[in-house]
């Protein structure tokens, strides 16, 4: 569920189209954590929805329940996010809860 939070967030705040698009990798990095990674291209519009609630609660979650929050580095070109993927023990205990 993570995941598909935000991947639609990335959607809806960056621009998509034929002459411009949007690239998203997803992979597990060499600390362990899952790594998003897309290039930003903002919409400019009044509308635009801003993406820091769904990413606030998905970090207020994984404090709860890991003991670490994502991390987001931004420069101007491109956005990765680390999400810390929880351990089998720690899923099991929270699962007894």
């Amino acid at each position: 569920l993570t995941l598909q939070i935000l991947l639609d967030n990335i959607l809806k705040v960056n621009l998509i189209s034929k002459e411009k698009p949007l690239t998203i990798n997803i992979s597990v990095n060499d600390s362990g954590w899952l790594e998003i990674q897309n290039n930003i291209q903002r919409r400019i519009s009044e509308n635009a929805i801003p993406d820091d609630l769904g990413i606030s609660n998905i970090a207020k979650r994984l404090k709860l329940l890991c003991q670490n929050t994502i991390e987001i580095m931004e420069n101007g070109n491109s956005r990765v996010i680390n999400v810390p993927l929880m351990s089998g023990e720690q899923i099991i205990a929270h699962e007894s809860i």
